[in-house]
């Protein structure tokens, strides 16, 4: 494959993962064989997400105590990647979740606020 001579932007994606790009600078050769080498480490991305629904549905939700405005059912598209705490309310109901979320799948949460709770 022929690439010019001069500086190159090369980018590099996975699924999951933030991408990365580096710029090469390839000099002059009179050889037409040359071999650069260009190296990535591409780190996860910090964050996932989250779906939360309830039956019935339009129920409050709160993310590590805060509350986020939003109601039932909601996906959530940044939520740091680790441990949470989600509370989901509904009149004088709560029901509390733990959940871990990752950059690889969407972690999911259903509060059901018809079962009964000793």
């Amino acid at each position: 494959m022929n690439i010019s001579d001069g500086p190159h932007r090369i980018m590099v994606s996975k699924l999951g993962y933030v991408p990365e790009e580096n710029v090469i600078t390839l000099l002059y050769t009179p050889v037409p064989i040359s071999t650069t080498e260009v190296r990535f480490a591409l780190e996860e991305y910090p964050s996932g997400f989250l779906r939360v629904t309830s039956d019935p549905p339009a129920a409050g939700i709160t993310i590590d105590g805060m509350d986020t405005g939003e109601m039932t059912p909601f996906m959530f598209s940044s939520v740091p990647i680790g441990s949470h705490s989600v509370t989901v309310f509904n009149n004088n109901i709560t029901r509390e979740y733990p959940v871990t979320v990752n950059a690889l799948e969407p972690a999911n949460i259903s509060a059901d606020f018809y079962e009964i709770k000793d």
